[in-house]
């Protein structure tokens, strides 16, 4: 039984689909190009079976010499990285702010002492 999901999309991200659904080289194929709603489609504007993408990563890996992994395995690996760098940016951030209030500090005191006469 397929299931079919709703996605919400951003307007900046609509506008990339539109543009790359007009860009699909309907008028080369002619009465050929299979005319539906579908964004990605083969050349012809044909569909993919639903298998086509699991096939084609498994075709990778095997033709570079990788072990099998499933796209849904990327998915956590990615959000587990995406996660690290939003972390060691927060941190980052965060440094930064205590190194220019320790600079803002140190000047402070500077003019200070300048002003005492040390």
């Amino acid at each position: 039984m397929a299931v079919n999901y709703t996605y919400s999309l951003l307007d900046e991200v609509k506008e990339i689909l539109v543009k790359i659904k007009s860009a699909q080289k309907k008028k080369i194929f002619g009465n050929c190009y299979e005319q539906n709603d579908y964004i990605f489609t083969k050349e012809d504007g044909s569909t993919y079976y639903p298998t086509y993408p699991s096939h084609e990563l498994w075709k990778c890996l095997r033709r570079n010499g990788l072990s099998h992994i499933r796209w849904h395995d990327l998915r956590h690996t990615t959000a587990s990285l995406l996660i690290i760098i939003v972390v060691e940016t927060a941190e980052c951030r965060f440094k930064r702010n205590i190194f220019r209030n320790f600079q803002a500090h140190s000047l402070k005191d500077t003019h200070d002492c300048n002003n005492v006469g040390l």
